[in-house]
C-alpha cells in the first residue's frame, strides 16, 4: 500500500492476488503517496505509533516507479486498471508526466472541513 517503489509494489500486487486466491484484480490503487516507515511494515499504522512518524514522503522518482510497476502488472493482465488515492495535484503531475497508462481512477478523502476542491 502507498508509494513503495518499483519491487516493493510487485511484491504487493503478488501478495494480494494470493490473498484474494485470484489470477486479475479489476482496480488497484497506490492507496496514498507516502510510504511506511523502516519498522512500519508489516503492522497497522494505527496500531502502532513507530515514534509518531508512520509514514514519510518517499519523493517523486518512487511514486513514479510504484506508478511504472502497475502499468507492467496491466501489461501483464494482472490488473485491468489502475489509479490513485490520496494524491494531491503536484504528485498527480509526478505521475502523469511519466504515465503510458493514465489513472483509471482518483480517489479523494472527502469530509466536511476536511478536503480539498482543486482536483474535483
Amino acid at each position: 500500500w502507498g508509494s513503495m517503489g518499483f519491487t516493493g509494489t510487485l511484491e504487493c500486487a503478488a501478495d494480494a492476488l494470493q490473498m484474494l486466491s485470484t489470477d486479475y484484480i479489476d482496480l488497484l490503487l497506490l492507496h496514498h503517496p507516502f510510504k511506511p516507515s523502516p519498522g512500519c511494515w508489516g503492522s497497522p499504522v494505527w496500531d502502532q505509533p513507530c515514534d509518531g512518524k508512520p509514514l514519510y514522503d518517499p519523493g517523486p522518482k518512487e511514486r513514479q516507479e510504484s506508478w511504472r510497476a502497475l502499468e507492467v502488472l496491466v501489461r501483464a493482465g494482472r490488473v485491468r486498471a489502475i489509479g490513485l488515492s490520496d494524491f494531491n495535484e503536484g504528485q498527480l503531475r509526478e505521475i502523469l508526466d511519466v504515465a503510458n497508462i493514465t489513472p483509471a481512477v482518483l480517489e479523494m478523502h472527502w469530509a466536511p472541513g476536511a478536503h480539498n476542491d482543486t482536483l474535483l
